[in-house]
């Protein structure tokens, strides 16, 4: 890299805030926060409930006197993903409380999340002014977020219904539970030295180079399994959303980057709420306690056992956005060998030939990995993470050796570059393209943006494409 290169890159970085700041509180909410803090117990919630409300309409944009009434679930005023780590991270500035990432999807009404926050405040004055209180020390049955054994996951339903048929809150969705463990902290992590090292290097401009060699490394380290005990470490898919039962479910891969998992579909899967089915296969190794596969042969046979326990002789189609797209292919190819084969797949904006990587497009990557960690907070990366994303790039890199699909396949490619990625291409020649049989198409956006603002675009086509083979 040139000296000229090298310094244009640093100024670039050095522009954007390293990490995402809180938003300033306004006077008024300030003040509505200390009446809080400074209430009678008996007199907190009601307070918390007013303050909870003056900060729901500021992250949703509603009028000043908009009615909200207590019991009326966030989802149905317009609540997001995103809207919710914003109301959370309003909510924490103004109460020197640390919530997670889930907070206001795991208590989802105005009266539930005021009655959260008032046990936070009343814990914090139980064990002193300075003490400080997350809800990790306030309730700590909440930091204890595993994936459930298919046996669990029944009996959990069960127990969901019937609180919902008493009128309690029902338990948190799959995608909020997945966006917990992607923001959660750690108990414990042996490799939180890695996640510094790695953070170093990408403020130096080398993370695609040192900082990749070193998570690789690192994941040469971790504990394995082969593919002929693969089936002793599979982990639960995660239902993400319920449809009708007339289509195809679409069973979902994840990327590799250290931030990626089931959560990476959290908004797609809401556009299918009420028409298919939608799944998510997990990736092993990202969790702290967890095996990495030690080949690519690896991690597919384990998916195949997941796929296998999931859909059994249902029709379904997977589905694999940026890397998660080789991991969706390969799967096909390894079903269809096992008598399951997919009904089709659907790649979104996945790039297969090393040499798409020039150094731009890992710069755009990197810069747009960069930005949604800060989204998800400070835990968004641990060493865990880091040095399984490690493994599995290198075995993506050194052993993933395609072959065609008998399956239809649908390649859905971002229409508009990252910032730098058509740097130094002609045309077209900077988007990501797919040497097997497929149907091409091309969907408004970037390769982050096609699965976030453009997603009623992105799912459109994949249902139609879908709709038109009777899927």
């Amino acid at each position: 890299m040139s000296a000229d290169r090298l310094q244009a890159a640093a100024e670039e970085r050095a522009a954007r805030p390293v990490r995402r700041e809180r938003p300033s509180p306004r006077p008024q909410d300030t003040a509505a926060a200390q009446r809080v803090l400074d209430a009678a117990p008996e007199e907190r919630e009601r307070l918390l409930a007013d303050l909870v409300r003056e900060q729901l309409r500021a992250v949703l944009h509603h009028e000043a006197d908009a009615e909200i009434g207590p019991d009326t679930e966030f989802l149905a005023l317009g609540m997001d993903s995103v809207r919710g780590i914003d109301l959370r991270d309003r909510l924490a500035t103004l109460l020197g409380l640390r919530l997670s990432a889930t907070a206001t999807f795991e208590h989802s009404t105005v009266d539930r999340l005021a009655g959260h926050l008032a046990a936070l405040v009343a814990g914090r004055a139980a064990a002193g002014p300075s003490a400080p209180v997350t809800e990790e020390a306030a309730a700590p049955e909440q930091n204890t977020l595993e994936r459930a054994t298919p046996e669990q996951a029944t009996s959990d339903q069960a127990t969901s219904d019937q609180a919902r048929s008493d009128g309690s809150a029902p338990p948190p969705s799959a995608i909020e539970l997945e966006l917990a463990k992607a923001t959660a902290a750690p108990e414990s992590d042996p490799y939180d030295s890695l996640t510094t090292l790695y953070h170093q290097a990408y403020a130096s401009g080398r993370a695609q180079s040192v900082g990749m060699a070193l998570i690789q490394a690192a994941g040469r380290l971790r504990p394995s399994f082969t593919a002929e005990d693969a089936a002793a470490h599979i982990l639960p898919p995660v239902k993400m959303a319920s449809g009708d039962g007339t289509r195809a479910t679409l069973v979902c891969l994840p990327a590799i980057t250290a931030t990626a998992g089931p959560i990476q579909y959290g908004m797609m899967a809401q556009m299918f709420e009420g028409r298919r089915d939608v799944l998510s296969l997990v990736n092993p190794g990202y969790l702290e306690g967890e095996l990495v596969a030690d080949s690519f042969d690896a991690l597919i046979e384990l998916h195949l056992h997941q796929l296998r326990a999931a859909v059994g002789t249902e029709r379904y189609v997977l589905v694999g956005h940026s890397m998660g797209g080789l991991l969706a292919y390969a799967l096909a190819e390894r079903a269809e060998s096992a008598g399951l084969p997919p009904g089709a797949v659907v790649l979104l904006d996945t790039f297969e030939a090393t040499h798409q990587f020039s150094e731009k497009t890992h710069i755009a990557l990197n810069e747009g990995l960069d930005s949604r960690e800060q989204l998800l907070g400070d835990f968004a990366l641990t060493g865990a993470k880091l040095s399984a994303s490690g493994r599995y790039n290198a075995l993506l890199m050194e052993e993933c050796a395609l072959r065609p699909v008998q399956s239809p396949t649908f390649f859905l490619s971002a229409a508009e570059p990252m910032p730098h990625q058509d740097e130094g291409f002609e045309g077209d020649a900077w988007r990501a393209s797919w040497p097997f049989p497929h149907t091409a198409r091309a969907t408004p956006g970037d390769h982050f943006t096609i699965m976030e603002h453009h997603l009623p675009e992105t799912t459109e086509a994949i249902e139609n494409w879908l709709a038109e083979r009777g899927l």
